[in-house]
């Protein structure tokens, strides 16, 4: 890649040098807080700030799970081209430029932009490229990382250093058409990821339901459309109990959660994140302990809500804890049950504001069973060679994912700082691709998201 000619430093350890020709500027002559409300309006649309993403509208993703405030009137107005910044973030990179007008928290930074001196376009992929993150390390502050905070009057004291607007817009165009490119790709990725979920989530299904059986019933339960008719009619509670063990008196240090229909270890000392004060009023969990996560059904039917426990430890006693008895396999009623979440049948059978379920709600729930153990344990051991093959080729194209990322962030911060010359590259045509992944739940913790309000 071509250099410039000339650098000149900047004073800053963690952008040593940029080139010669660049203006300095102080981020707070080229921008100014907004305190700006919405008062009574009620035709403007809820915006969050992505850390990945920047600005967008709230309701276009289904993995934001902060509740919005009834009352707007005190919401902040953003216009399309304002700085927005998540202060209790900044030190991840959540802010940018909007291209959206509409509403922020009130807890939010918005600053106009002077368009006179830079463009919006720019400076929003400018102050987004992972180098700047040092500098908002620096000026957040907190006792603990997760609650960081940082303030506009130590934020507005960076240098920015600037291209000519003329260059500012070659710089934009070649970003646009090599992330486009880049987009391109990561897209092509994900959606190959998306048909091998599809594909195991089928297979899976089908071997829970009908076991390869050509003898074959109209079932009673309403996700499932047909049965063997060699297997019988049960009730939840024939084969299965809450299980109620409290950490009060324990104190186990197991941290668990629920991500993306598996129970995985947390660390119970992180920083990251708002954690509770006491695990008192945990719940122990043990091997083959089944956890459904039944609250807050109305807002979020994306993520996955059923997972496996292969160990002992503590999660949220917001969840529902089942232990089979000796004449069911668990890992088939997982399946059964994951299989269940896929068809998103918990969501018409939630009750009150959230719609959340509990265990009397499931009690009576109708089941379809292998009449032995030994073919639930064949069905979950076919179950189990399927899973692992599409997780080995699903994560294959994750990490070709994670390294495109990796290769679009460093691409875009090498050129907006200047350590690469774009000036006489010529742009061909090409088809814009914005960088909005299709999904990526697996990439969060949905107990997190329950637990500690969400993350943006």
């Amino acid at each position: 890649m071509k250099k410039y000619n000339s650098y000149k430093e900047t004073g800053y350890d963690w952008l040593s040098k940029v080139p010669n020709n660049w203006k300095k500027v102080r981020l707070s002559s080229i921008t100014k807080k907004s305190e700006a409300r919405n008062g009574e309006r009620t035709d403007l649309q809820v915006l969050s700030v992505y850390r990945d993403y920047g600005i967008i509208p709230k309701d276009s993703r289904n993995d934001n799970h902060n509740v919005t405030s009834l009352d707007l009137s005190n919401y902040k107005h953003v216009i399309v081209g304002d700085l927005v910044i998540n202060k209790m973030k900044l030190w991840q990179g959540s802010l940018g430029v909007s291209n959206y007008e509409g509403l922020v928290s009130p807890a939010y930074i918005v600053c106009h932009l002077d368009q006179n001196m830079a463009i919006s376009e720019y400076i929003h992929m400018l102050l987004r490229s992972y180098k700047f993150k040092t500098f908002y390390n620096r000026i957040s502050k907190g006792v603990r990382v997760g609650q960081w905070d940082a303030s506009y009057d130590d934020f507005k004291l960076l240098n920015l250093y600037l291209p000519s607007n003329e260059e500012q817009n070659q710089i934009i165009a070649y970003l646009n058409w090599r992330v486009s490119e880049v987009n391109k790709l990561i897209h092509s990725f994900e959606q190959e990821t998306g048909l091998l979920r599809e594909y195991c989530n089928s297979e899976i299904f089908n071997l829970v339901t009908k076991n390869g059986s050509k003898d074959l019933v109209p079932c009673e339960i309403d996700w499932i459309e047909m049965t063997p008719s060699s297997w019988s009619n049960y009730y939840l509670f024939q084969v299965a109990k809450e299980r109620k063990e409290s950490n009060k008196y324990v104190h186990h240090q197991n941290l668990l959660s629920l991500s993306y229909g598996k129970i995985i270890n947390k660390d119970i000392n992180t920083t990251d994140g708002l954690l509770p004060a006491s695990f008192d009023n945990y719940q122990i969990i043990a091997p083959n302990t089944l956890v459904l996560r039944l609250t807050d059904l109305q807002n979020d039917k994306k993520s996955l809500r059923v997972g496996l426990s292969k160990q002992t430890g503590i999660i949220t006693s917001a969840y529902i804890a089942l232990d089979f008895s000796v004449n069911v396999d668990a890992d088939y009623m997982y399946y059964w049950f994951h299989s269940l979440d896929l068809c998103k049948m918990f969501y018409g059978m939630g009750g009150g504001v959230r719609q959340s379920l509990n265990y009397a709600s499931l009690r009576n729930m109708k089941l379809r069973l292998p009449n032995t153990k030994e073919e639930m344990v064949e069905i979950a051991k076919k179950c189990n060679q399927i899973t692992q093959k599409a997780d080995l080729a699903i994560q294959s194209s994750k990490e070709k994912i994670d390294y495109l990322k990796e290769y679009k962030q460093r691409l875009i911060s090498d050129v907006v700082t200047g350590e690469i010359d774009v000036r006489n590259v010529v742009i061909p045509q090409y088809e814009q691709v914005d960088d909005v992944a299709v999904e990526d739940f697996d990439s969060e913790s949905e107990d997190a998201i329950e637990e500690e309000g969400g993350e943006e």
